[in-house]
């Protein structure tokens, strides 16, 4: 399965840890994916608004760069501030706003009150006792949900409960959403190194499946526990299109500090073909 499935899955987040890459060197492979042959699967640039004018200091030393496609982490008190500046700079284009943290309904409603109608809108959930309450706030309306999935420390993993509620929460109003941190690999596993449980991109779409077919939360839970590879691979690969399209419409996409590390694992699961230069 290609097609819809996984275009556009693949956030660059490259100048965020743990990758932290310099921003020329980030920039640089950013421009070089529009070249390789999984050019379709990657999606915009993540950067902070605090470093925007880096950004644009490195691409004014690149020819003929056009529509570099952004996604911009800011603020909610500086989202006008980010559509100004990215408007006055026409190598920059900005596809989607991620606005910071939210753990009450109120903040949600200033969230979305900030948010541009022609911007896609994502707000950060906190893992909190109110997260219900901002899905109730942010249903029917233009503004998705933003899962943090990881991170540098043992604590910004959720588990698959909490992940999985906010799947099905997501799922049952309607909220697009996009996840980040610590989503680099296709399932489940501990990470050798750390021993973090790390959550499989591959899980949380079979997941999302699940949970618009009415799955609850602990049927979704146990699917993003799932550490067969075969499983999710052989599950997904039976998608049609349509099966595929309406899935992603609510898993928009995640964001990775490595495009590659994702790549490889689908290639080596068969759920993309085999191509030398991809490594």
């Amino acid at each position: 399965m290609r097609g819809p499935l996984f275009a556009g899955l693949l956030d660059d987040a490259a100048i965020f840890p743990p990758g932290n890459a310099p921003m020329p060197a980030a920039v640089a492979a950013q421009i070089g994916y529009a070249d390789q042959w999984y050019a379709d699967l990657v999606g915009p640039f993540v950067c902070t608004a605090a470093r925007l004018d880096e950004l644009s200091a490195v691409l004014a030393e690149q020819r003929d760069v056009l529509g570099f496609g952004l996604s911009v982490l800011a603020p909610v008190d500086e989202v006008a501030s980010v559509l100004d500046r990215v408007a006055a700079q026409p190598p920059l284009r900005i596809d989607a706003l991620e606005l910071a943290r939210v753990g009450t309904a109120e903040q949600a409603q200033r969230a979305i009150a900030a948010a541009p109608r022609e911007v896609t809108t994502y707000v950060e959930l906190a893992w909190a006792a109110e997260q219900d309450g901002v899905l109730d706030v942010l249903g029917g309306t233009r503004v998705g949900a933003k899962l943090r999935t990881g991170g540098t420390e043992a604590f910004a993993f959720p588990t698959e409960e909490h992940l999985g509620a906010a799947i099905v929460g997501c799922v049952r109003r309607l909220i697009p959403f996009k996840c980040t941190a610590g989503l680099h690999h296709a399932v489940r596993h501990t990470d050798a190194v750390t021993g973090f449980e790390h959550h499989g991109f591959l899980n949380v779409l079979a997941a999302v499946a699940a949970a618009q077919d009415g799955a609850g939360i602990r049927d979704v839970a146990t699917i993003l526990a799932g550490r067969s590879a075969e499983d999710l691979a052989a599950d997904l690969a039976a998608w049609d299109e349509a099966r595929a399209t309406t899935v992603r419409t609510a898993f928009r996409s995640f964001g990775t500090c490595s495009i590659i590390e994702p790549v490889e694992d689908l290639v080596a699961i068969g759920l993309l073909p085999e191509r030398s230069s991809a490594v």
